[in-house]
């Protein structure tokens, strides 16, 4: 009786643990269809998402984006790619649109991410990931064009469900950088956007050609005597100076770099800025200067002031030593 019961309780105990071992089978089936449902219904977003894209950019007239073609001629190839995106025939054609598109200007980072889609639509994730990458590293500095056809929303979705989806699959994510002659595209597509900055930028460069050519002209034909020219007035005139190279340095770089403006959004408030401070900063010290000057020259009996340049000298001078004119 006692060798019956031993072999009920190991029957007993293999039963249990085959009913424990299908429970745990079924678990583990449920939350992988789970997690299949989940992926497939986060990619059928993502497409929804594209499709939603392809068809506000269709709407958009692609030849009045930009004053420069390149660029335009670029965002139609995009079009006309978009548009063959349901014939199953046409994958060379929407590939080689694609592509064109991409290499005619080299900040539309919407036809990378339609060149990903569409190799990721058709299971070709290997094909879409240099894709994907050029779309992360160029959607971080998206131009004034890229805003009007992309929204900020949008760009966050895709960047996150394309980051999701390469570190998922073991791809790296590169370091973004952007060449140079994008960065002066997207510059020109600035100004082209905001006319202000353009006039900005042509009265800054009048100012600073217009005073260099001055200080060669005044070199040559001597003008102009510097010497019998106050001293705060050639200071506060070459430093005002110094601040407008300054000023259209700062436009210059905004403008080949595509930087942002970096105070009140608005490249015209942020030079305006810049010269009102310099201005300010430079009257204030030279104003300091003159008066302080002046108290020297009256607390000493010794000095005297030059009627014709204004400069401070000993009284025993005949000639001044800066003008050198006759003291009398």
């Amino acid at each position: 009786m006692a060798i019956i019961s031993l072999q009920q309780r190991y029957i007993r105990y293999g039963i249990m643990a085959v009913f424990c071992i299908f429970l745990l089978s079924l678990g583990i089936q449920y939350c992988a269809g789970q997690a299949i449902y989940a992926t497939n219904a986060e990619d059928e977003r993502f497409l929804k998402a594209t499709a939603d894209l392809a068809r506000s950019l269709q709407a958009k007239n692609a030849r009045r984006l930009s004053p420069l073609r390149a660029v335009n001629s670029s965002y139609e190839n995009t079009q006309k790619a978009l548009g063959l995106f349901d014939d199953p025939k046409a994958e060379k054609d929407v590939n080689q649109l694609l592509t064109t598109a991409r290499d005619q200007y080299g900040g539309n980072f919407l036809a990378s991410l339609f060149l990903g889609v569409y190799a990721y639509g058709r299971g070709d994730l290997e094909n879409a990931v240099p894709h994907f990458q050029v779309f992360m590293q160029k959607s971080l500095f998206p131009s004034q064009v890229e805003k009007e056809l992309i929204s900020d929303e949008q760009t966050s979705y895709f960047r996150s469900f394309i980051e999701t989806t390469l570190t998922k699959n073991g791809y790296p994510l590169e370091a973004p950088t952007l060449p140079l002659e994008y960065k002066f595209k997207r510059g020109l597509q600035r100004l082209h956007v905001f006319p202000d900055e353009s006039l900005a930028g042509t009265i800054l460069a009048m100012c600073v050609f217009t005073g260099l050519a001055f200080i060669m002209f005044n070199s040559i034909f001597r003008v102009f005597d510097p010497h019998s020219t106050p001293l705060y007035v050639k200071q506060f005139a070459a430093r005002i100076y110094f601040i407008l190279v300054l000023a259209y340095i700062a436009w210059l770089v905004h403008l080949f770099f595509g930087i942002n403006p970096l105070i009140g959004g608005s490249l015209v408030k942020e030079i305006v800025t810049l010269i009102t401070v310099g201005t300010l900063l430079v009257t204030g010290h030279i104003l300091y200067s003159y008066l302080n000057e002046r108290n020297k020259i009256r607390n000493d009996p010794d000095l005297i002031i030059c009627p014709h340049c204004k400069q401070p000298q000993s009284r025993i001078n005949v000639v001044c030593a800066h003008c050198n004119k006759s003291m009398d």
